[in-house]
């Protein structure tokens, strides 16, 4: 209903059929009560697609003017025939508070938007000039009665129409921030750096540098602080079909939770009800007139009346001072930190009573949104809460609120963290988050013994479903990889997202005929086991790593810690100091249950049959992390590849126990070379045996352009080379 489309009218947008002149959109709050709903009174939270609003049409399908209303009031905003904004007029308690007229050129951009006040006077004029081109060229923001001039943006762009640089000057002139941009001659861009000049704002500059593939598609995005550390790394890794075409992800579904209960003769749907966590949240009913019916006027329920008056009455009395000298004094005999505050005396001496506690824990609850629900339907008063500043952000750590409408129920909420909204399953269509976070915390309810007579079940039933709302299903955790690193001469751990869309879809197909049961039996005992040692041989091209990327995908997805040692780290296995290092490492994610699995590429090194007699250090040391003493505190896994015979690798790392899989990674068999050429649409038939490396390789635009080069018969293929640690 609020975004229109090029190719749709406004009606079509709003998923509407029929002849539509007026739209009347009414939203109200749902309680369950004995287990059967009951509409309350209108819900004047906004919600992204159901608000209350009043909405006009005209006989082409375009909208002519809407009215939304909130606890602010209403905003009404006016149309041309190019769908453009051209007016909105705000009202609070029923008068106009500010109307803003927007004007454009020729071209159909905006060239001034000039919001006014009832009395006349300038809230803000904002002008903007264009060069000849119709590129935004300057910005002039003004404020208050005098029109002061508040901020100046400055533009310019390259030959391609792209914006290279943006510079905003405060009132007085003076530089606020500083944007540049560099592209390629594709017209992507490689570079851009966002520089805030002043505090506190200049600790947010950054550098950003982008890196594409050899189809020109985003692959990888560094990001650094303006003294060149580097601070965020973002990789991706675009999908494409068996021609080359890219394969772009599926939008995700807009995830429509309302129950449509009555519609009209149209197919139009006149009420629906919404659901959070299966505990009605609110019901949206329409009314809808046509041209082609007769004619009636829609009025919104919220049209006649100031806002203030549809507000739900419940005259409350002041919360009464109940507590004298005595019982302040013996609530705060206890230690005296502004973070602890007593709450079991408090509500001994304030109900003069013992309560009887419910804990909520291990429910992925956000407590602020549960305030918020509280205070507002259940009249929660807070009486003591604490907080501190993140960034900006005041973040509340706990607080306690009683229920002035319901003696004997006093609510504690502790130990609340902020957490990132994408790890739970939070419905995209609501707008309950502020700044895209959780707050997820434990609560305890006070509540009157059993036995006493004073309970409230309406009430206790309506705080369970509050509860209910707002506990969230945690997602499953994003796969990431751990790649050891050095930096400035130490040992690091460096984090990395995988693409959790890779996969193999058909592993026998790929590597063989019953590879696929070999992979199943391989995840069950990474999952059934802490231990043990993983060889992956072959020659380079057949495959290993393409493999292991599809393997470590699944296993960082469950609750497996992947670590990732490149091959010029190999060497490191040998000192002491990145012995301690993994040790540490491994033990710290053990001790918390998150289990390791470590993947050695190239680890011909490390596998080499004693000389003499003497065993060398690298096989010493991996003995030690897969058997043995050392690796029942680590409960570290690991997983080699290697090139070499498996007649030079020391017999001790083929011991039954200790070798849980091994692998040989060999071409494909003439039959299993043309079978999966066939499902990859590459138009070859294979007369020999192949490697993985050399058919994938033959797809279009993969094969190597090759000009003027004399065969080589004993070397390596051009194809195995390249593919050698990436394939």
């Amino acid at each position: 209903m609020r975004f229109k489309r090029k190719e749709q009218t406004w009606i079509e947008a709003a998923g509407l059929t029929g002849h539509v002149k007026q739209l009347v959109q009414t939203v109200y709050k749902v309680y369950l009560h004995g287990g059967e709903q009951k509409q309350g009174p209108i819900d004047l939270r906004f919600r992204l697609d159901n608000y209350n609003c009043k909405v006009e049409y005209n006989q082409d399908g375009r909208k002519v003017q809407d009215t939304e209303y909130d606890k602010q009031g209403s905003k009404t905003t006016y149309y041309n025939e190019e769908d453009k904004v051209i007016k909105t007029e705000e009202y609070k308690n029923g008068e106009l508070d500010k109307t803003t007229t927007h004007t454009y050129n020729k071209k159909g951009a905006v060239v001034e938007s000039h919001a006014v006040m009832a009395d006349g006077s300038t809230h803000y004029r904002a002008t903007n000039k264009y060069n000849k081109k119709g590129l935004l060229k300057t910005q002039m923001h003004r404020m208050g009665k005098d029109e002061n001039l508040r901020s100046r943006k400055e533009f310019e762009f390259n030959d391609q129409d792209k914006m290279v640089s943006s510079v905003t000057y405060d009132g007085d002139g003076q530089v606020d921030s500083r944007t540049t941009r560099a592209f390629n001659e594709m017209g992507k861009e490689l570079e851009s750096t966002m520089e805030y000049m002043k505090e506190p704002m200049r600790k947010h500059s950054v550098r950003t540098k982008y890196t594409y593939n050899e189809k020109g598609d985003l692959i990888g995005m560094d990001k650094y602080d303006l003294s060149g550390n580097l601070t965020d790394v973002q990789t991706f890794e675009p999908q494409y079909d068996a021609k080359g075409k890219r394969v772009l992800p599926k939008p995700e579904e807009n995830k429509d939770t309302g129950i449509i209960t009555e519609e009209d003769e149209h197919g139009n749907w006149l009420r629906k009800t919404y659901f959070l966590n299966n505990v009605p949240e609110y019901v949206v009913v329409r009314q809808l007139a046509y041209f082609n019916e007769p004619e009636q006027e829609l009025k919104h329920p919220l049209e006649l009346v100031v806002l203030e008056e549809e507000k739900e009455k419940f005259i409350l009395d002041p919360l009464p001072n109940l507590l004298d000298a005595d019982a302040v004094k013996w609530i705060l005999e206890r230690e005296d930190r502004p973070d602890q505050f007593p709450y079991l005396r408090f509500y001994g001496a304030y109900f003069k009573d013992t309560p009887s506690v419910v804990n909520y824990t291990n429910r992925n609850l956000d407590v602020v949104m549960l305030l918020k629900e509280l205070k507002e339907e259940l009249h929660g008063q807070i009486i003591n809460s604490f907080s501190y500043s993140d960034n900006g952000y005041e973040r509340l750590s706990k607080y306690t609120i009683i229920f002035r409408a319901y003696p004997g129920y006093m609510l504690h909420a502790s130990g609340i963290s902020v957490q990132n909204m994408d790890m739970y399953e939070v419905s995209t269509q609501r707008n309950i988050l502020q700044d895209g976070v959780l707050h997820i915390g434990n609560v305890q309810l006070l509540r009157p013994v059993e036995d006493s007579g004073k309970r409230d079940v309406f009430f206790e039933q309506l705080f369970e479903e509050a509860v209910r709302k707002f506990s969230f299903k945690k997602r499953a955790e994003k796969p990431k990889v751990n790649i050891i690193e050095t930096r400035s001469g130490n040992f690091t751990m460096v984090e990395y997202p995988v693409s959790d869309a890779f996969q193999i879809n058909d592993l026998d197909v790929n590597y063989g005929s019953g590879f696929d049961k070999f992979h199943k039996q391989l995840l069950h005992r990474f999952k059934q086991s802490t231990k043990g040692l993983v060889l992956f041989h072959g020659q380079p091209g057949t495959g290993k790593t393409y493999y292991i990327r599809h393997l470590l995908r699944q296993m960082s997805a469950s609750r497996k810690k992947v670590i990732y040692m490149p091959p010029n780290m190999v060497d490191h296995l040998l000192n002491p100091n990145f012995m301690t290092f993994l040790s540490e490492q491994v033990k710290q994610w053990s001790m918390k249950g998150r289990f390791c699995v470590l993947l050695i590429e190239d680890a011909e090194p490390l596998l080499a049959k004693r000389q003499e007699g003497v065993r060398i250090q690298g096989v010493t040391n991996l003995l030690n992390l897969t058997d043995g003493i050392m690796n029942d505190m680590l409960n570290l896994q690991i997983i080699c590849t290697f090139n070499v015979d498996l007649k030079k690798l020391d017999s001790a790392l083929l011991r039954p126990g200790r070798l849980i899989a091994r692998k040989e990674f060999k071409p494909l068999s003439v039959l299993d070379a043309n079978l999966l050429a066939q499902r990859l649409g590459i138009d070859h038939h294979f007369k020999k045996p192949a490697s993985l490396g050399e058919i994938y390789a033959m797809r279009k635009d993969q094969n190597t352009l090759i000009h003027d080069v004399d065969a080589d018969k004993d070397s390596s293929s051009p194809i195995d080379d390249l593919l050698d640690g990436l394939v």
